[in-house]
């Protein structure tokens, strides 16, 4: 199971990772831009108190799909308290602001909670490092 799980985390990772990066990328060049976490939900994903309220803070339906999406890094550290308040560890420190950049990644599924990072900068031609170079 456990490999399986890890398997699947990391292509969900990938899948998303690039679309993250970019919504990163756009938040970050306006000035005093808040600090933010990308967050992946799976439509099975057992906490469905926290998909409904991560779709009340984006303004979103329900999700027939997987869910990914930028958040505040203060409402994706909330979230984790509820779920998996051991995960608070894993969660990638604030990078700087600045061209080259840090972005936490959460990922929620029916089988527990995964983490990860991207290293990116804010200018969309310069991916610095590939996706889920820093995976947990």
């Amino acid at each position: 199971m456990t490999a399986c799980y890890e398997l699947r985390s990391r292509r969900l990772f990938r899948k998303h990772a690039d679309e993250l990066i970019r919504q990163a990328q756009r938040h970050y060049r306006k000035p005093d831009a808040d600090r933010m976490v990308g967050i992946i939900f799976t439509r099975d994903v057992f906490q469905t108190h926290f998909m409904r309220a991560y779709c009340r803070k984006v303004g979103a339906a329900r999700p027939r799909r997987n869910l990914a999406g930028l958040v505040p890094r203060s409402f994706a550290l909330n979230l984790l308290r509820l779920a998996a308040p051991a995960g608070l560890d894993w969660v990638e420190p604030e990078s700087a602001p600045g061209p080259k950049m840090t972005l936490a990644l959460v990922l929620f599924t029916k089988d527990g909670v995964q983490f990860a990072s991207v290293r990116f900068s804010i200018t969309p031609d310069d991916l610095l490092e590939g996706p889920l170079d820093h995976a947990r």
